[in-house]
């Protein structure tokens, strides 16, 4: 569907819930939103009446967000991919409106993606005024689709404060495009276990066995001139270990937590001494 209006309009636009979706969109070059239980939006031209008497046999409220992204959003505008806090990418709006089965969201349009992050970009790195965080940190502003129109600035500007602030420097692992065949950081345990395989061998270690039940693998690590099994268990975020916390305080425990990310700002009072915690994110950053 084509918008009469062309002037250019700025939009961020939520990747799935914690931006699982992502991946998908990254890959397939496109921008795309939910309830697709509604079906093609192009029947309904722009009759919107029609529209969200259809949208309310389906699902609660009147779909204003679906409208606005096939009634509004155009070729030739710029979108954020986003998920709350942290933002994955920017590109223009390349496409009309498509519905795709194919695609777990199937409202989309194509985008081309002039960056895209590695490992998501945190927006409380970003050097941004604290009106423009809010329309991405706040709850409220935590919508699918949301112009990026901001108090008295309008959308342009705070998209390009947003895209300077991004461009100004350098983020570490989230500039890579991709790293030994990965084309993103990891988002779940099992990325996190395929990553530890890729570095192991600068980390100087060894995978001797990795199952499904607590804790997961044998390792063996060089210490000195000798190779020594420890066990180890995988999380994407260290404190993904609290689920073991009764088995590892009842005497089962484990020698490595091996995580993409540490986000315990304090080491638990629970969690032995002797149990080392691995923080890839930080190896692969000392790496390039």
């Amino acid at each position: 569907m084509t918008d009469q209006n062309n002037e250019v309009e700025y939009w961020k636009i939520a990747a799935g819930e914690r931006g699982y979706l992502w991946p998908q969109q990254r890959d397939c070059e496109v921008v795309c939103v939910g309830w697709s239980l509604v079906g093609s939006l192009r029947k309904f031209g722009k009759n919107k009446e029609k529209f969200s008497k259809a949208f309310r046999r389906k699902y609660p409220g009147k779909g204003n967000q679906l409208w606005t992204f096939y009634n509004r959003v155009k070729k030739g505008d710029w979108v954020i991919a986003c998920a709350g806090s942290k933002i994955f990418g920017y590109g223009k709006i390349d496409g009309d409106y498509e519905f795709r089965n194919d695609l777990d969201y199937s409202h989309c349009r194509k985008t081309a993606y002039e960056r895209v992050f590695w490992e998501p970009l945190e927006v409380e790195r970003l050097r941004l005024d604290p009106d423009i965080k809010r329309l991405f940190l706040v709850r409220a502003n935590q919508r699918t689709v949301k112009n990026l129109c901001c108090d008295d600035s309008s959308g342009s500007r705070v998209f390009e404060k947003i895209k300077l602030a991004i461009t100004s420097r350098p983020y570490g692992v989230a500039d890579l495009a991709e790293w030994e065949g990965l084309r993103n950081a990891p988002i779940s345990e099992q990325e996190t276990i395929v990553l530890f395989s890729k570095m192991s061998p600068i980390l100087r270690m060894k995978i001797s066995y990795v199952g499904t039940r607590y804790p997961d693998a044998i390792i063996r690590v060089k210490e000195g001139r000798q190779w020594v099994n420890k066990t180890a268990e995988f999380e994407r975020l260290a404190s993904g270990f609290e689920s073991h916390k009764d088995e590892y305080k009842s005497g089962n425990r484990c020698d490595m937590i091996i995580c993409w990310e540490n986000d315990w700002t304090n080491k638990p009072r629970w969690l032995g001494n002797e149990t080392e915690i691995v923080e890839l994110r930080e190896k692969l950053g000392e790496i390039i």
